[in-house]
């Protein structure tokens, strides 16, 4: 009798459980085993690892050593799945209150069709155009942020203790791909995809470890910048037509600052292409209000967000302005108010994709911010007029590197009056091309407002925390530039305006395409003949001492010896004298090196001392210029 009442009972129960998941619509049961499935998943990984994740200080303890950085970071990891854990769960709890609902689609003249066939022949000359000014720099030496991470964290670099041992390979290992952040430059989506390409090509066979590969290194910023072109040229042509298509293919494929970021080991070509995935959605939400086109805008900006902290604020006021937007057409009765919900949920799942990458980084980055000296100083007038040069030019206006006249910088290569002229010219267009965007409404008018508020907000968070705003943190603003200048592009006045605008850019281009940025493998090259592997097969080539300090030239020599100090030198100075050998220093950065070894410094310019071989001016900034220097003998000049 028991059992029967049990068999019943569980009976009834389940077909109850049938009727009621028959009753609900479509898109409701499609979230809720969506996100049934994400919270087994999270709480999966949450349970079966915490014991691991969570144990590094008790194992630190027990062998009476400092937490590793895997160990440090998965503590984070683990509180990253856990938050997006609660975030599903309040997602899955309240998914009746943000699904359904009516709305109404843009009139349809507002719908230009799908592309002809001239429209994808105007988007294959756009790209080999913009690869005609890009593969030759794909070469270039790296420099700064790309020599710090191919060596701690795409590949590996050599390490040498002393001239008694032999160079050591350190690879880098995947945890210092995901988490290392010391100098706050860790693209993690990028460090990733850099790696996966640097493991091929030595897989592969075409480059050997130890041997830099810059190629490999940045290929996923060209492919980022080449996807981001078809991308905008999609908005430019939807927005004004095949005229526009053209004008912002020609704009961005030219524009100096795109260049240089999409032939960079860095993250902003990424950034970049996750803004306008986020654009490219939003733009098809305004014909078909679907979830699909929500996610891809989630991805978008978690991928832009992830790929460069920096464009938070402008993301936070894309999103504003589109939950603003959504509000007021809800006023309208253009849609349901539980719609409006949809950019909110959106905006969490992209907090918690890129929360799973971001949050074991956060705690170093802002200990970085808060204590890092180069990220502190004043934005002045010179700020301003170097952010103008980068946004309509793509170079800063004033020269910084010693007066070297190979400076890519606008009082360089414009005359005073001519520079006036541009700039007025430029805005003037930009601000044309903004009314433009304003008045044609939807996505147009949200990029023409959210840009400028972005902006604006960027800038004023780090004047008020005392932060110096590096001028790549405003790159997120080059799709409004270029859209706003392609509208343009549809008037014959407008052409003339835009052609005037682009010319500059097109030189500078010029120039960066003839040019090498950063010549760091110059000492090496000097020294021995060649960079590493290369140099091992010229006679002697090992037989010169090379070392030094905050310079990226290492990462070209398997035999470089790092200088920590004057000590250091010392003993290498006199090894050199014991074994007749010829002993060289390379240094960069110098006001960093001035200030943190100031006695090596001083030591290594001595001209008694040391013989000065030759300077190679960095192009960007004086801190990246290349001094090379030789030991004398002790009788004078060798």
């Amino acid at each position: 009798m028991k059992g029967g009442l049990i068999a019943t009972f569980c009976s009834e129960g389940w077909q109850a459980v049938r009727s009621w998941w028959k009753g609900i619509d479509a898109e409701r049961r499609a979230w809720m085993v969506g996100l049934g499935v994400a919270m087994l998943w999270l709480g999966g990984v949450a349970i079966w690892q915490a014991e691991d994740w969570l144990g590094g200080p008790e194992r630190a303890m027990r062998r009476g050593r400092e937490m590793t950085l895997e160990e440090r970071a998965l503590i984070w990891q683990w509180r990253a799945v856990v938050l997006d854990l609660v975030g599903v769960l309040l997602l899955f709890l309240t998914v009746g209150k943000w699904t359904g609902g009516g709305w109404k689609a843009v009139p349809k003249e507002e719908s230009r069709g799908a592309w002809r066939r001239r429209e994808w022949w105007i988007l294959l000359g756009g790209l080999m155009l913009a690869l005609l000014v890009r593969v030759p720099r794909m070469e270039l030496s790296l420099y700064n942020d790309e020599a710090h991470n191919y060596g701690r964290l795409f590949a590996g670099r050599w390490e040498r203790a002393d001239l008694s041992t032999p160079p050591i390979y350190d690879a880098a290992r995947w945890g210092e791909t995901l988490w290392w952040n010391s100098g706050g430059n860790n693209a993690q989506p990028y460090s990733v995809l850099a790696r996966c390409w640097v493991t091929v090509a030595q897989a592969m066979g075409w480059v050997q470890e130890g041997e830099v590969s810059e190629v490999a290194a940045r290929c996923p910023a060209l492919l980022a910048g080449c996807l981001g072109l078809v991308l905008l040229s999609w908005l430019a042509w939807r927005w004004w037509g095949r005229g526009g298509m053209v004008a912002a293919l020609a704009l961005l494929a030219l524009h100096p600052w795109h260049v240089r970021y999409s032939t960079e080991a860095r993250g902003q070509s990424l950034m970049l292409l996750g803004v306008l995935l986020a654009l490219l959605c939003l733009e098809r939400l305004r014909r078909e209000d679907g979830w699909r086109w929500w996610l891809g805008y989630a991805v978008g900006l978690a991928l832009a967000a992830a790929s460069f902290i920096g464009s938070a604020y402008f993301l936070l006021t894309l999103h504003a302005v589109v939950t603003w937007e959504r509000v007021n057409r809800a006023r309208r009765g253009e849609m349901a108010w539980r719609r409006v919900a949809r950019p909110v949920v959106a905006a969490g799942l992209a907090a918690a994709m890129a929360g799973l990458l971001m949050l074991p980084i956060l705690p170093e980055l802002l200990h970085i911010l808060k204590h890092k000296p180069a990220f502190r100083g004043e934005m002045g007038s010179l700020w301003l007029r170097d952010a103008v040069g980068m946004m309509l030019g793509g170079t800063r206006w004033v020269a910084v590197s010693g007066g070297d006249p190979g400076q890519l910088a606008v009082q360089v290569w414009l005359p005073v009056w001519l520079r006036w002229v541009w700039v007025l010219a430029g805005g003037g267009a930009v601000a044309l091309g903004s009314v433009a965007m304003l008045r044609r409404g939807g996505v147009a008018r949200l990029l023409a407002v959210a840009t400028p508020l972005g902006l604006v907000m960027t800038w004023g968070v780090a004047r008020a925390q005392g932060f110096y705003l590096n001028l790549w943190y405003l790159f997120f603003a080059l799709p409004w530039l270029v859209l706003a200048l392609a509208a343009l592009g549809t008037k014959g006045w407008g052409r003339v305006m835009l052609v005037g605008c682009l010319a500059p850019g097109a030189w500078v281009t010029g120039m960066l395409w003839d040019t090498g940025k950063q010549p760091n493998r110059w000492p090496v090259e000097w020294v021995r003949g060649a960079v590493y592997p290369e140099y091992l097969a010229i006679k002697g080539a090992r037989e010169p001492i090379l070392c030094g300090f905050w310079c990226d030239a290492r990462l070209y020599d398997a035999d470089w010896l790092e200088l920590r100090s004057a000590a250091d030198l010392e003993r290498l100075m006199a090894a050199a004298r014991a074994q007749r050998r010829d002993l060289y220093v390379a240094y960069s950065h110098g006001p960093v090196a001035r200030q943190r070894v100031p006695d090596l410094v001083k030591v290594v310019e001595d001209e008694g001392v040391f013989e000065k071989v030759g300077t190679r001016r960095g192009l960007e900034e004086t801190q990246f210029d290349v001094h090379l220097f030789r030991l004398r003998s002790e009788g004078g000049d060798r």
